[in-house]
């Protein structure tokens, strides 16, 4: 007896054509995505050993940058590293400091570079200068240092009680990574502490006001100067031809004003202060008299060796002056000093002036150098100059709100390709 099933079929030959595509479709995806995942791991594998080569090559050249023949050198590493090539470079950053890149990678990998500022002199105090290496990785071409812009708004506008609607910001001092600000209402006689977060945004505002001397004008300051750990600020009164100094050195005290009183000079009065700057340490002043066409000297803390200085206030002194040596240099506008103090930069309406201490062997001598302005910076009114002290970059404010770059050589010194003009607003 036959028994048949009705009703039933097995599968379409386009069905299982369609059933077949997605379970490859499916397989293929899976596939790819252990690939994916084993480039990974090597790509991860070999970045981390590069790293491991970088640092390794970086603790050993890092003591002995001076001794990379012609400033580079390269080569295969050893043992595990034998198939990964690296790379050491030293290129001038100050005049004690430069800065050593060493490279590694394997091929077709991404190279990784550390960065590190190395002192020229190994006997120099390293310990006061501390600055942090940079890693870097990418996947070819060389690497190049990026400069990066960051405007906070609050600067343009406080909305803060202690500025009220008169004050007028005429100066500003202070050092970048450390945030401390400082800020002059110069008619009034004001200072302004500001303390910033990591961010940039203030967590505090202190406000000191220069006491009315008894025997002189109301202060006006024409500039300010700060140390790097903002434990003195400096200020240029060109009402009274005087220096202040603010004393914030005290942990968990009130700043006060040293004297209670400014300093003159009474062997040479100081004349038509226009600025005032100093070195990091905040020990050499530079004070700009304008119209005079002169740099003044001041040392806090101790004088010099060997010159006799008239003294003011518990530990300062008045050093020499330098007069600028070009007949026809106009009134000087502004001054600043590198972070160490060895290159002073001042302004006219004209040029661009550079001050370099050189020994001949038998004394230490300013050695002027100046540069011709562009004619675009000459009509827009030089109006004050700033060095960053983590790199040495000269930056120069105009009259007419524009701002300006010189990138100086290794040795501090000037040339017209070093200028350029900044878009930051």
């Amino acid at each position: 007896m036959c028994s048949c099933r009705v009703g039933l079929r097995g599968y379409s030959l386009l069905e299982l054509i369609i059933a077949f595509a997605l379970l490859f479709i499916a397989c293929a995806h899976l596939f790819s995505l252990y690939a994916f995942g084993t480039r990974a791991a090597r790509t991860t594998k070999e970045a981390t050993t590069a790293a491991f080569l970088a640092q390794e090559k970086m603790e050993e050249w890092q003591f002995g940058a001076e001794k990379l023949l012609g400033g580079s050198q390269e080569g295969f590493g050893k043992g595990v590293y034998s198939s990964y090539k690296w790379r050491a470079e030293r290129q001038p950053f100050s005049e004690d400091f430069c800065l050593l890149t060493v490279s590694a990678w394997a091929p077709n990998s991404p190279k990784c570079s550390l960065r590190k500022l190395c002192p020229v002199d190994r006997s120099a105090p390293v310990s006061l200068h501390c600055y942090d290496s940079e890693v870097d990785f990418a996947d070819g071409g060389p690497l190049t240092w990026q400069a990066r812009n960051y405007w906070y708004d609050g600067l343009l506008s406080f909305k803060s009680v202690i500025f009220d609607e008169n004050w007028h910001t005429s100066a500003m001092a202070g050092h970048p990574g450390t945030g401390l600000m400082w800020l002059a209402d110069g008619g009034r006689g004001y200072l302004a502490k500001l303390i910033l977060s990591d961010i940039g945004k203030f967590k505090m505002i202190f406000k000191y006001k220069c006491p009315q001397p008894k025997n002189g004008y109301s202060p006006v300051f024409a500039g300010i100067a700060a140390d790097k750990e903002g434990n003195f600020v400096f200020c240029a009164d060109k009402a009274n031809r005087a220096l202040w100094v603010l004393d914030d050195s005290r942990d968990n005290k009130i700043a006060f004003w040293t004297d209670s009183t400014f300093f003159t000079c009474k062997s040479e009065p100081l004349a038509d202060l226009t600025s005032i700057a100093c070195d990091q340490y905040g020990s050499t002043l530079w004070l700009c008299e304008g119209r005079e066409r002169r740099l003044r000297a001041a040392y806090w803390g101790g004088a010099p060796p060997g010159g006799s200085y008239e003294k003011f206030g518990p530990c300062g002194y008045w050093g020499e002056k330098i007069v600028c040596p070009y007949k026809d240099c106009g009134i000087l506008r502004a001054v600043a000093v590198n972070g160490w103090g060895s290159v002073i930069y001042t302004v006219d309406s004209s040029y661009l002036y550079c001050v370099i201490y050189k020994d001949n062997g038998v004394s230490v001598k300013p050695v002027w150098q100046r540069l011709k302005l562009p004619e675009k910076l000459r009509k827009a009114a030089p109006g004050g100059l700033c060095v960053d002290p983590c790199n040495s970059r000269l930056y120069i404010n105009t009259v007419a709100g524009g701002l300006w770059l010189a990138v100086p050589k290794a040795d501090g010194t000037l040339s017209a390709a070093c200028l350029s003009e900044l878009d930051w607003r």
